[in-house]
């Protein structure tokens, strides 16, 4: 594998690893507003 590989390789890596915790952040975050809008029911 060579530098040039290994980097891209990184790159795919962290922004997939960024890409996660946004998603997870997005789950959180809605999880969040539900259980709000149920209580408010």
């Amino acid at each position: 594998m060579s530098y040039f590989d290994l980097k891209i390789w990184i790159l795919a890596r962290f922004s997939w690893l960024q890409f996660e915790k946004n998603l997870f952040d997005l789950i959180q975050f809605s999880c969040l507003l539900f259980i709000q809008s149920n209580m408010l029911c």
